[in-house]
């Protein structure tokens, strides 16, 4: 591990506004299950990153939720301590799996799902990695409440062509 992703990762672990579940202890209590935050407008930013567009989003709409969702604990830790450096209450991240999001967020608990700039998966074995594959959409249909909606934005247009071909399929 490079030295700066080492160091992230241990301040990641301070951060009130990151959420580290791990499989070998209970699961951490989750902010927006309740108040002030239950019932609030919900936006999730899938594969968020470093969570620019999330802390864009919490610094121009303070009514409403969103939290920002990657794998990598060090991305998150950029983040993490730039919402909490703005003092942005409405702003979260969660470590954890795309694919495990249904263990972190009731049915059509929802509003949007971003999906910003997320891997394209260019090879074909990796179709089944791609956020808007088959199996994605059944997790977004899970999650969003009805009528909310999914946020893509790609420089990729082989991925916005699949994605478009995944939307008909699935009657969008």
């Amino acid at each position: 591990m490079a030295k700066t992703k080492h160091k992230k990762y241990q301040r990641v672990q301070e951060l009130s506004n990151v959420i580290l579940p791990d499989k070998d202890r209970p699961m951490p209590e989750l902010p927006w299950r309740r108040p002030p935050y239950a019932g609030m407008e919900t936006v999730l930013e899938l594969g968020c990153g470093r969570g620019e567009h999330s802390l864009g989003f919490a610094s121009r709409y303070p009514d409403t939720l969103f939290i920002g969702v990657d794998l990598k604990s060090h991305r998150l830790c950029h983040g993490g301590e730039r919402g909490l450096a703005q003092g942005l209450e409405n702003l979260f991240f969660l470590r954890a799996r795309v694919e495990e999001s249904l263990d972190y967020f009731a049915d059509h608990a929802v509003s949007s799902i971003w999906l910003t700039f997320p891997d394209p998966h260019p090879k074909q074995r990796g179709i089944k990695h791609r956020l808007s594959s088959a199996g994605f959409f059944q997790i977004y249909s899970r999650l969003l409440r009805p009528g909310g909606q999914i946020h893509l934005k790609t420089d990729s247009r082989r991925f916005y062509d699949y994605t478009m071909d995944s939307v008909h399929y699935w009657g969008g």
